[in-house]
């Protein structure tokens, strides 16, 4: 019985989440619709600071993946001469347009944007969402599009929850490609250390009530279910254990109140790191309030001057 419950609840997990608004003539986003974002944002922030201007010229791209995934993206050349670049990844059930606006501030340093949709949301193909398993794969195959494509010579990373786990991933599992990549610095905000610990709570969260025996049962069968249907392990899912030489320079940032992922993940996740690294080169950044990757909206002011005061250490 239980693992009938346990698939249906994975099933619904993997719904393919449609966030989408196309690019019109393969150029311009509709106006209409960052009217419509910006105005959206604005109601929920109280001001525009994150706006996007409506004439801003953007350009629909797509991509393969090393599974052969169609991969949907979005790209803003800030400044034609200038071949460094950023990637904004977005978390579960969000999308490319989302997390273009999180890193669009940073286009003013003079760096180019690219923001796609994970497999599995979007526009982008893909029945599997994988807490960052197969989503490293998608993160490669967007830097090595932007080499190939955009003569690419320096990549760094912001992202948000699942983006943010799955570009802490790469940075514990594949430090000589982001060598390659000439990677200088990675902002990670919200970011959960590990899958299993992030699913169990979810589960907490939605049954509160929940007894330790029944909470085990369910997340051993969530593990088997995972491993034998769609190929995913989930206990490889683990910054702190994947971590184990120097790599990127890393800014931790989240909200203590943090209700999907708690904080204290985050503090491990620094703590681990700057243990492995010993040159002091990552920095850590607590909101008191501001919920689930909401501290850019809540503290606008002070989470652009903490991410560009860390950026200008490695902008040269």
């Amino acid at each position: 019985m239980i693992n009938v419950i346990v698939k249906m609840m994975i099933k619904q997990f993997q719904k393919h989440f449609t966030t989408s608004i196309k690019i019109a003539d393969n150029s311009f986003l509709a106006v209409n619709w960052i009217q419509t974002f910006n105005e959206m944002i604005n109601f929920q922030t109280g001001h525009n600071k994150i706006s996007v201007p409506e004439d801003l010229v953007l350009e629909n791209v797509t991509f393969k993946t090393s599974d052969n995934l169609n991969l949907v993206g979005i790209i803003y050349v800030a400044n034609q001469n200038v071949k460094k670049w950023i990637i904004t990844t977005h978390g579960y059930s969000s999308s490319k347009l989302p997390a273009f606006y999180h890193a669009y501030f940073l286009a003013e340093l003079g760096y180019n944007i690219l923001a796609f949709d994970f497999r599995n949301h979007g526009d982008s193909d893909g029945l599997i969402t994988s807490f960052g398993f197969s989503e490293v794969n998608d993160l490669i195959s967007a830097s090595e599009f932007l080499i190939s494509q955009y003569n690419a010579i320096e990549i760094n990373y912001i992202g948000s929850s699942m983006g943010a786990f799955t570009i802490n991933y790469l940075n514990a599992t594949s430090f000589e490609l982001l060598k390659n990549y000439n990677t200088k610095w990675i902002i990670s905000d919200s970011s959960y250390n590990s899958a299993i610990s992030v699913i169990e709570n979810l589960i907490l969260n939605r049954f509160s009530k929940i007894n330790t025996t029944l909470l085990e049962t369910i997340m051993n069968e969530i593990i088997s279910v995972f491993k034998n249907d769609y190929n995913v392990d989930l206990f490889k899912l683990n910054f702190t254990n994947e971590y184990k030489n120097k790599s990127v320079p890393t800014l931790f940032i989240h909200a203590k109140d943090d209700a999907v992922v708690s904080f204290q993940d985050c503090v491990n996740m620094y703590e681990h790191k700057e243990k492995i690294d010993q040159l002091n080169i990552n920095e850590i950044k607590l909101f008191e309030q501001a919920g689930h990757v909401r501290s850019q909206i809540v503290h606008y002011d002070e989470f652009v001057l903490c991410v560009k005061n860390f950026i200008s250490k490695y902008n040269n």
